[in-house]
């Protein structure tokens, strides 16, 4: 648990351990996947255009500039195809989380 081998608990560490059970648990939880990616996919037909993205963006409290919504619609869609399905949304939310909590695999 001590990443930095001080012998105290900082904050990302302290995080990392409590977190990475509870993170595991959702991502590997189908039915969570489901329902979040639900929420951008509005009309069910199973991929998220950038109309939805944006959309659920601003009702989340993040409204995205043109630009942000383009590279964001590009970083998803990781097999470069123009569609945004369940499985890169997944991935992409999953490498997005580990980022943002540092959290390395163990």
């Amino acid at each position: 648990m001590y990443a930095n081998g001080n012998r105290s608990i900082d904050f990302k560490e302290l995080l990392n351990a409590i977190l990475l059970d509870y993170i595991n648990e959702v991502f590997n939880n189908d039915d969570q996947l489901m329902k979040m990616f639900c929420m951008f996919n509005k009309d069910g037909d199973g991929f998220i255009t950038p109309v939805e993205l944006a959309s659920q963006m601003v009702k989340m409290g993040h409204p995205l500039t043109s630009r942000e919504l383009i590279d964001l619609v590009h970083d998803i869609d990781t097999n470069g195809d123009g569609i945004n399905r369940f499985h890169e949304f997944t991935a992409v939310l999953g490498m997005a989380i580990s980022e943002f909590f540092e959290i390395k695999a163990s």
